[in-house]
């Protein structure tokens, strides 16, 4: 099946599900799906992000800021944690099993909603990582920078909600 054949959840705003429709037909600034996000840590205290761009899959509403290093739509009837790992397995080659954070409706500063599993994966080091054009940040480095413009909304919404629980 292609990527843009694949029937993915339809949200409202309470996080409920009020339909499904392909992947390809989805209005990422309109319609609410269960995203699920993957951020990379090295040791206690250091962050692995990502450049944003134009994925293989259509336009990316980030494009050229830096986020989490992994995202995916939930599909249609698929479990929040086979998605991180389908997602951690095919854009970043981790086969590593990822721990969920949390998950909840993030209402983004440009007025977007998502609702959003949060998984994370542990890394030893940053060798050999297919991560594109990465930047790695102790925490505190991200809770100085979070609001600068070169950093994606849902990772800037995503840092606010969760920071305590990584």
């Amino acid at each position: 099946m292609k990527h843009g054949d694949y029937l993915v959840d339809i949200l409202d705003k309470q996080g409920r599900l009020i339909g499904k429709k392909p992947r390809r037909e989805i209005n990422k600034q309109v319609d609410i799906c269960h995203t699920v996000f993957g951020l990379l840590k090295v040791g206690e205290n250091m962050f692995v992000l990502g450049l944003i761009d134009d994925s293989r899959f259509g336009t990316s509403l980030y494009n050229g800021l830096y986020g989490a290093p992994m995202a995916t739509i939930k599909r249609y009837q698929e479990a929040a944690e086979q998605a991180a790992i389908r997602g951690f397995k095919e854009e970043l080659d981790i086969a590593q099993k990822p721990e969920l954070i949390g998950e909840g409706m993030l209402q983004l500063q440009d007025g977007i909603f998502k609702f959003a599993s949060i998984f994370v994966v542990n890394l030893r080091s940053v060798e050999k990582l297919k991560v594109k054009n990465p930047i790695c940040l102790t925490s505190h480095g991200l809770d100085t920078k979070i609001d600068e413009p070169n950093f994606a909304p849902t990772l800037q919404e995503i840092w606010r909600t969760y920071r305590a629980k990584l």
